[in-house]
């Protein structure tokens, strides 16, 4: 085991060696029975004119600060670990080798086989990073780097990937996952704003590599994409072809897979994650989400009545953070991204109990300020489902609120 990443273990106990690989038992971040979404991490709260104010009731992202803690590892060969997500990720140098932080790949590209052929950091199966693995490196605290330090540091012309550690902040990132509505597209998630949204996969864009840790603990992994088809990766091209061999998201299908319980009683809650959500409906109430739409701070009104009148309940509902938001959208489905158990049966007057409506454009809140331009705040599109940020105090959004995940 290398030094590095054995005095985590020691640090930690939640390691054993098996087979040559680190195996992570449930440590700090990863207990329960269930697999929380990343912490955003942001600390702090902002109103919708931007200026600092005191997080405590103010029902904000960095109020909460909800969702698993990060536990990155620089394993010293030129990789790191994230051991909440199980995943193993390439380090990106300054140094014009493969790991060459500004090379730019259509998305089926020569790099990933020659990583697997030169069996890098001793390992062969590198891939592409769907796109729910490629947002798990955004941090949602940092102004114009939007990812851990530990992506982003000491990049001078010549390092390799044992001395710094490179991002390209001008591009996307490809992932993997192809977008719903056109297979001319792939799901890409940018570093400098971290806006994610589908760009060309013929175009040229950063790629960086990924594998799932052996032994990792099934609650640390990610959760699946939905997708299952693959198309040719021509351009102007929209073959489906057999996914063997396309390194595509269909043919991996890495990550847990989804299910959803409607509780009768207006909420439904994700078996994967433990959330809960309040269901929508088309009648005019307070969980109108076919039409009502909010004012950024109002969302804080609505949250107040659903806890005042104690909704299913409970009275800790609040206005998700935007990981939290973003698992509610599958990349195979557009007009909305959304899965069956949050759209169905949504007719004019439908109650919570008799449907569950998402619409079909337009977008949701998230508790997340933008680090950047702290007037705004990240939303899910309603219709594709990208990470889009919206002003605060101009745009008007619909608003779900969940609980749980603290």
């Amino acid at each position: 085991m290398r030094p590095s990443l054995w005095l985590h273990c020691r640090r930690f106990a939640v390691c054993a060696l098996v087979l040559g690989h680190a195996v992570f038992a449930a440590g700090p971040a990863l207990a329960g029975r269930h697999s929380q979404p990343l912490a955003t991490g942001q600390t702090d709260c902002f109103d919708d004119l931007g200026l600092a104010i005191d997080c405590a009731g103010s029902g904000q992202d960095g109020e909460f600060q909800a969702g698993a803690k990060r536990q990155l590892v620089d394993n010293g060969d030129g990789t790191i670990s994230d051991l909440a997500t199980g995943l193993m990720w390439e380090k990106l140098s300054a140094d014009g080798s493969v790991h060459q932080f500004d090379n730019q790949y259509k998305l089926q590209s020569t790099k990933i086989p020659e990583l697997n052929a030169t069996r890098f950091a001793g390992y062969t199966d590198w891939r592409v990073p769907n796109v729910r693995e490629l947002e798990t490196l955004q941090d949602f605290d940092r102004r114009g780097h939007a990812t851990p330090t530990e992506f982003d540091h000491d990049c001078v012309p010549g390092c390799t990937i044992l001395t710094c550690s490179c991002l390209w902040r001008p591009a996307f990132y490809h992932s993997s996952s192809i977008y719903a509505e056109s297979a001319f597209f792939a799901w890409d998630v940018g570093f400098r704003l971290g806006w994610i949204h589908p760009i060309e996969k013929y175009s040229g864009q950063p790629i960086r590599a990924v594998r799932t840790i052996v032994g990792a603990h099934p609650r640390s992994r990610t959760l699946r994409t939905g997708q299952t088809r693959c198309y040719s990766l021509e351009p102007f091209e929209r073959q489906e072809v057999p996914c063997a061999g396309t390194g595509e998201d269909a043919e991996t299908r890495t990550g847990l897979r989804r299910s959803f319980t409607d509780n009768a009683d207006g909420t439904i809650t994700d078996d994967v994650t433990g959330l809960t959500w309040e269901k929508l409906s088309s009648d005019g109430s307070i969980h109108d989400g076919n039409t009502a739409t909010y004012y950024w701070d109002d969302s804080a009104l609505k949250m107040a009545q659903l806890n005042a009148e104690r909704f299913a309940g409970h009275d800790d509902w609040r206005l998700p953070n935007i990981r939290e938001l973003m698992t509610l959208r599958t990349i195979s489905r557009v007009g909305p991204a959304a899965y069956p158990a949050f759209n169905n049966h949504c007719e004019p007057g439908c109650s919570t109990q008799t449907c569950s409506c998402s619409g079909t454009g337009g977008a949701f809140w998230s508790s997340t300020t933008l680090p950047y331009k702290r007037t705004e705040a990240w939303t899910l599109d309603v219709y594709a489902g990208a990470q889009l940020p919206l002003s605060k105090p101009l745009a008007h959004a619909r608003v779900r609120a969940v609980r749980g995940g603290l």
